[in-house]
């Protein structure tokens, strides 16, 4: 095929698509825009897909961070109460003792009272549930998951190789309209934030669908 700017008459993919009037024409130039667009579409909509379950993956490793350390937390408070004293007075005067040896401490270290480890508050467990970094590990989608993976990377193909034969006629019309849906769905399916703490994502330096366009 040569270069060429052929509006009526001009055949695309079969001898029965055959373009008969100037409005025929319009049409399929609309046409090849909106499934460029649909083509990012996809694209994004792969990306939105990968960043889901990974956040559902993120929720239940918080869920079971949280019960393993809510009872952690419940076995070392039973083991404390089983081993305390019996009498309140017992406790009085070890905490009496532990007072005057802190002090004499301190004394011969110049007023710098030396703290224990386990005295120090126990700091929450805090859930990043906002945020994007990475929490959790990486994880093994079900095979569900993986199968609607698999079919929007199949549309991406098929959509991505529609367009790739609609190229190789070389009509000058049919270019323009590629680069043009091409321009509009990044313009609108692409602006987000950039740069900053944001770091890549499950889905955001994948291959495109074909490899040959976009």
């Amino acid at each position: 095929m040569l270069w060429n700017w052929n509006t009526v008459d001009a055949c695309f993919l079969s001898e029965s698509w055959q373009i008969k009037s100037a409005g025929g024409f319009a049409g399929l130039c609309i046409g090849v825009i909106l499934l460029v667009i649909l083509l990012e579409f996809l694209r994004r909509l792969s990306k939105f897909y990968d960043n889901h379950i990974y956040r559902a993956h993120q929720f239940r490793s918080v869920g079971l961070a949280a019960d393993r350390a809510a009872t952690s937390s419940a076995a070392e408070e039973g083991h404390a109460g089983n081993e305390g004293p019996a009498d309140p007075s017992a406790g009085t005067r070890r905490a009496s003792a532990t007072a005057a040896s802190s002090e004499t401490r301190a004394q011969n270290t110049g007023g710098a009272v030396e703290r224990s480890s386990s005295a120090a508050p126990r700091q929450p467990l805090l859930a990043k549930t906002g945020t994007r970094g990475h929490f959790a590990p990486s994880f093994m989608p079900s095979v569900k998951q993986q199968a609607i993976r698999a079919l929007i990377h199949t549309l991406q193909f098929a959509v991505g190789y529609w367009i790739m034969l609609l190229a190789m006629y070389y009509n000058g019309y049919i270019i323009i309209c590629i680069l043009l849906g091409a321009f509009i769905g990044a313009f609108v399916l692409r602006w987000e934030r950039i740069g900053g703490s944001e770091i890549e994502q499950p889905g955001e330096a994948k291959s495109e669908a074909t490899g040959c366009h976009g």
